[in-house]
């Protein structure tokens, strides 16, 4: 049996989560009338690996997301917040791309292999897409403020209208 210091220590010691932070516990009273203050978290889009040139397996790739990917990982990679936002994935996630969607690698993460319903050409058209996706918004994050500001706009409306479905 785990005293209270043990069990406080499994809630509160975690390893860091995928997306960088700690996990934590959050309790609310019925009634109670502080606010949680909460600092936004700004994600800074690592520069992407070049795009394919490659439009036919960018397009079979686009419908392979929409089928096995979107539900999870949103319509055009754009994470909830909760799961992650594929454009932002870092070099060492590129490389272990099939590793991760076909060997399972993060299953205990959440991240199931699809290795029963996608094979390695798979894969690859779907990594295709992704980096399609990547590279238009770090293009367009190197444009105007005002483009940045109105898609970003878009995209917190389109996850929020996302959101009331799932």
């Amino acid at each position: 049996m785990v005293g209270w210091g043990g069990a406080l220590g499994l809630l509160f010691n975690q390893p860091e989560a995928v997306g960088g932070g700690k996990g934590r516990l959050l309790a609310f009273k019925l009634g109670g009338e502080l606010a949680l203050e909460i600092e936004p978290k700004v994600m800074i889009q690592p520069e992407p690996p070049p795009r394919s040139e490659d439009d036919e397996s960018i397009q079979r790739g686009a419908l392979l997301y929409a089928k096995h990917c979107t539900v999870c990982h949103g319509i055009n990679g754009i994470g909830t917040g909760v799961i992650a936002d594929l454009r932002y994935m870092r070099e060492g996630s590129h490389q272990l791309f099939d590793q991760i969607v076909l060997g399972g690698i993060f299953s205990g993460l959440g991240m199931v292999s699809f290795a029963d319903v996608l094979d390695e050409s798979d894969t690859k058209d779907i990594h295709n897409y992704v980096l399609e996706a990547a590279n238009e918004k770090w293009e367009d994050d190197q444009s105007s403020e005002i483009w940045i500001d109105f898609r970003n706009g878009v995209y917190d409306l389109l996850g929020r209208v996302v959101g009331l479905f799932y």
